[in-house]
């Protein structure tokens, strides 16, 4: 992830660059003494012809210690390659449900 990304959470919430995206999960997630790991689950990756761009879209899982409930959804993540390195571009991530 690069500062120039966006990512998108089904609340309508969008997040500019690297950076606030880490204050918000440090700020929610991470100080929650019940949270695990957020788990991401590819199931298709394509990259474009011209090598220069992928699609990433799979399931996510926030997970919590018990008795917390887990959430979970879909994602897609936009991929761009700069140089030899691949870098987020966007994502976005919707929550389906929770158990």
């Amino acid at each position: 992830m690069d500062s120039h990304n966006s990512t998108h959470v089904s609340d309508g919430t969008v997040f500019s660059g690297a950076g606030p995206l880490a204050d918000s999960y440090a700020g929610i997630e991470f100080k929650d003494p019940n949270f695990v790991a957020y788990v991401r689950r590819p199931m298709t990756i394509t990259i474009s012809s011209d090598g220069r761009h992928a699609a990433e879209y799979g399931a996510w899982t926030a997970v919590y210690k018990v008795p917390k409930r887990n959430r979970s959804g879909t994602y897609l993540a936009s991929w761009r390659k700069s140089h030899s390195d691949w870098k987020i571009a966007y994502e976005a991530y919707v929550t389906l449900g929770s158990k």
